[in-house]
């Protein structure tokens, strides 16, 4: 427990970071898989009392960025973007943003939350490889609503957590999520963190609705 919470308070050092991410996300009850990739850049906001983020996000079908104050996502395909506030309806939960659920940023959110240490168990810590790295792997289960990036909600439930961070510096390398659900069927989600970066601060025209391009309905 003490590894992880230091591990949270760690990447709590880095005022921003961006990295490239593929998420698979499954199904059981329609058997339905589902990848998701892109590009991530968060940026460390005290006035937002959402997630304490703002953020850029590109992958091929979409982009969004958030900047404290409303969320800005554009369509490529359709030309066609709109605006709402990070979550858009009473003790809501951001299922549809899976880069954010499934993030660096949610990672340190919960290992650093006051709650984690209480609400955690059946911790197991293993060695293991990842593109010839070696890293340590942690899981364990814990409330859904420790992990869940929105705080607001109160739902029940728990998730079974593995995290894989490297041991040369305990970045994130793999971090997933199952979730068992009524009638034995379950929710699983994985995600796998490449290409990180600390040095380039996004500029402040890149969090703003003139972002949009011209031609956007």
């Amino acid at each position: 427990m003490e590894e992880l919470v230091g591990i949270g308070q760690q990447l709590e050092q880095n005022e921003q970071v961006a990295y490239s991410y593929q998420i698979k996300s499954y199904l059981s009850y329609a058997d339905d898989t589902s990848y998701q990739e892109g590009i991530i850049y968060f940026e460390q906001n005290p006035r937002d009392t959402s997630i304490g983020f703002s953020f850029n996000q590109e992958s091929d079908n979409y982009s969004s960025f958030y900047n404290g104050e409303y969320l800005i996502n554009m369509v490529t395909m359709d030309s066609f973007a709109y605006k709402t506030p990070l979550c858009n309806y009473r003790d809501g939960h951001m299922t549809s943003y899976p880069c954010l659920e499934l993030s660096y940023a949610a990672i340190q959110n919960f290992l650093t939350d006051s709650l984690f240490t209480v609400r955690t168990d059946s911790i197991v810590k293993t060695d293991t490889i990842i593109n010839n790295e070696p890293c340590y792997s942690y899981s364990f289960w814990t409330d859904s609503r420790i992990v869940d990036t929105y705080k607001l909600i109160h739902h029940k439930g728990r998730k079974k957590i593995k995290l894989i961070v490297r041991k040369r510096d305990h970045l994130p390398v793999v971090y997933s999520q199952y979730q068992p659900i009524q009638n034995k069927y379950h929710l699983f989600h994985e995600v796998h963190f490449k290409n990180y970066s600390f040095k380039k601060r996004y500029p402040y025209h890149q969090f703003s609705i003139e972002n949009v391009p011209e031609y956007y309905s």
